[in-house]
């Protein structure tokens, strides 16, 4: 038996045929254009990390202290005693606060982790650099010195610099990200 279509039934395949096609373009544009912007992505997240390279050194003695702070606070939690009275109250018991305090340590230790491993790669990338490319980029993002004093501290033009700190800003980044800065 043969299915009689509807006007109603072939006017919504053809809109969801239509849908379908646009959102099958729309993810080869979106994909096309991260794809296109990706190299220019990568360094300006190679320049971010340089930038904040001050800030994670200070965040990785902050966070030092912090912890330091709270293994001596832990050293200074009572005994815990138990008694087989109950207690009316409804105040924390020494064993949440310990348990607390070591949760918070253990947080604490974490992020000291992965800000030591940021620091690590940040270094590591630029000791792999030529000294000359290492002074610009630590000069220009590290330090935040302005370009003319960068431009006398290195003896070069202004357009020469900023052509060298293209180019040491790409390696850094390729150094850090990988491949897919080339791409």
């Amino acid at each position: 038996m043969q299915k009689v279509c509807s006007e109603f039934d072939l006017k919504r395949d053809i809109i969801s045929y239509n849908v379908i096609r646009n959102i099958q373009g729309a993810e080869t544009r979106i994909s096309a254009f991260i794809v296109w912007r990706g190299n220019m992505d990568y360094v300006r997240e190679a320049s971010e990390y340089l930038k904040s390279y001050s800030d994670l050194k200070i965040s990785e003695r902050n966070l030092q202290e912090r912890i330091e702070e709270i293994e001596e606070e832990l050293l200074n939690v009572k005994e815990v005693h138990y008694s087989d009275m109950p207690t009316g109250s409804n105040k924390n018991k020494p064993d949440d606060e310990l348990v607390n305090k070591i949760y918070i340590l253990d947080k604490y230790k974490n992020k000291l982790e992965t800000t030591i491993k940021a620091i690590k790669k940040i270094v590591l990338a630029l000791s792999n650099l030529p000294q000359y490319e290492k002074e610009i980029l630590t000069y220009y993002y590290i330090d935040g010195l302005r370009d003319f004093c960068i431009y006398e501290k290195l003896n070069c033009s202004e357009r020469k610099f900023y052509s060298d700190k293209s180019k040491a800003i790409r390696k850094f980044a390729i150094q850090l990200f990988g491949i897919e800065v080339i791409y």
